[in-house]
């Protein structure tokens, strides 16, 4: 992941940090056709800002502070400008932070030629080491000053190493280094070097957030209620509608005998059950 600079004004400094150990280390032609410079260092004390100038024309990969666990998680950092030197300001919650970057170092010809000049971090630094890789599929690997045993490391590549003991603000690691490639190519896929992970963050839940679903959860009850409300009436209107289909009708209903007379009035001739008239006379039945 590449970073872009954001230069802001140094603030005054109270004082330089503490640095236990620094350890440098330059990959020529590792992920990508550029020198990959890696600043590691560890602080006397954590939650502390430390300044890593960058060399003109540097492009930062990474910005990062290391748990007691050993993993990366990004770092807050800053660009600053002063004294006329490009660098980055880490913001280190624990003791130890690392800083990539890739610089134009390298010229290619029957032998490659890496010239390297390292700005250290500002800094009080106890102790610091320059470790740099030796390039897959490369031959008469040497440095000067010399770096010492090759030894193998991480991957199969092979490493030399010196140590530069105390360091300052200000100084500057310098180191040559000469290869022979035997295969044109890199050490590894382009752009595969270390990617600290995100800083793992909580988002806290607005209060609102959770008003749309209970607003939500409100309207379904009334509806579910208005619903079952409407179920009922229905299921009452047909009820009663069977119970009317059920009652007899007036027009089917049979004559009650026991409230209509059971002899004409006018000339006493006896009604029948159902007779309206009387058979004998036609006088309407009372």
């Amino acid at each position: 992941m590449l970073f872009a600079l954001i230069l802001t004004p140094l603030a005054s400094a109270q004082g330089l940090p503490q640095v236990k150990s620094l350890r440098v280390e330059l990959w020529p032609e590792y992920d990508d056709p550029r020198l990959l410079v890696l600043i590691i260092g560890v602080l006397e004390a954590p939650n502390q800002e430390i300044r890593v100038p960058l060399p003109p024309g540097a492009e930062l990969n990474a910005v990062a502070y290391a748990t007691d666990d050993g993993r990366l998680l990004t770092a807050e950092w800053r660009g600053d400008s002063a004294n006329g030197r490009t660098a980055v300001v880490v913001s280190v919650p624990t003791t130890q932070f690392h800083v990539e970057y890739y610089v134009d170092a390298i010229t290619s010809g029957e032998e490659t030629v890496v010239q390297a000049e390292i700005p250290v971090p500002d800094a009080e630094i106890a102790q610091a080491t320059l470790i740099v890789q030796q390039p897959a599929n490369t031959t008469s690997f040497r440095g000067n000053p010399p770096l010492g045993n090759l030894t193998q490391g991480p991957g199969g590549l092979f490493y030399g190493a010196r140590e530069l003991g105390p360091l300052s603000s200000g100084d500057v690691i310098r180191q040559e280094v000469r290869y022979t490639r035997l295969v044109p190519g890199l050490s590894t896929t382009p752009r595969a070097a270390i990617t600290p992970q995100p800083v793992p963050t909580r988002v806290p839940e607005s209060p609102s957030s959770w008003v749309p679903v209970v607003i939500g959860v409100i309207l379904a009850l009334i509806i579910a209620a208005a619903v079952v409300v409407w179920l009922r009436q229905q299921a009452a209107m047909k009820d009663t509608g069977r119970q009317q289909s059920e009652q007899p009708s007036a027009k089917t209903r049979p004559l009650s005998t026991t409230t209509l007379p059971r002899y004409c009035p006018n000339c006493g001739h006896p009604f029948g059950p159902n007779d309206r008239y009387c058979a004998m006379c036609g006088t309407k039945r009372a």
